[in-house]
C-alpha cells in the first residue's frame, strides 16, 4: 500500500498518467557509453528518459545524437580508407577515441538531466532494472550501428 510520501517522491513534470521507473543504474549508462561511444549512449539515454516518463524532447535530443553519430561514423569509415587522410585527422584510431569520449560527454549530461528524478526513485525505493541485460543490448545495439555506419562510409569510398 503506498504512503502519503510515494506520491511526494514523484516527479511533477512529465507523463501525467504514468508512473515512472526506475532507469538503468549511473554505472551501467557509463561503461555502456565508454565501452559503445555516442551511439550506445544515446540509445541509454533515450530508455532512461522513457523509463523516468520525461519530456520526450529529450528523447528528441537522443535521436538527434544518435544519428549525428552515425554520421561521424559514416565519415569516419570514409575517411579511414582515403589515400590522403584529413589534416585534422591526426591518427587512424582518432574517431574511436572521438566517439567514447563523445559518449561519456552524452552519458554526463543526460545524468545531470535526469539526476532529481533519479534521485526521488531512489528515496521512493524502487529498483533499477538489470544493468546487465539491458546494458549488454545496448550496447550491442550501439556498436553494431557504429559499425554499419563505418562499413557504409567505406563503401562510398
Amino acid at each position: 500500500m503506498p504512503t502519503p510520501l510515494d506520491d511526494l517522491l514523484e516527479p511533477s513534470l512529465g507523463s501525467a498518467g504514468r508512473k515512472a521507473q526506475a532507469p538503468y543504474s549511473i554505472t551501467a549508462s557509463f561503461v555502456v557509453s565508454i565501452v559503445g561511444g555516442v551511439a550506445s549512449a544515446a540509445i541509454v539515454a533515450f530508455v532512461n528518459s522513457r523509463l523516468l516518463g520525461r519530456d520526450p524532447k529529450e528523447r528528441v535530443l537522443a535521436t538527434v545524437l544518435l544519428v549525428a553519430a552515425l554520421v561521424f561514423m559514416v565519415y569516419a569509415g570514409h575517411a579511414s580508407i582515403m589515400e590522403t587522410p584529413p589534416s585534422w585527422l591526426p591518427e587512424k584510431r582518432f574517431s574511436r577515441h572521438v566517439n567514447k569520449a563523445l559518449g561519456l560527454l552524452v552519458a554526463g549530461l543526460f545524468y545531470r538531466l535526469h539526476q532529481k528524478d533519479r534521485r526521488a526513485i531512489e528515496l521512493s525505493g524502487r529498483e533499477e532494472p538489470n544493468g546487465w541485460k539491458g546494458g549488454s543490448l545496448m550496447l550491442v545495439l550501439g556498436m553494431a550501428l557504429n559499425l554499419a555506419a563505418f562499413f557504409v562510409g567505406r563503401s562510398l569510398g
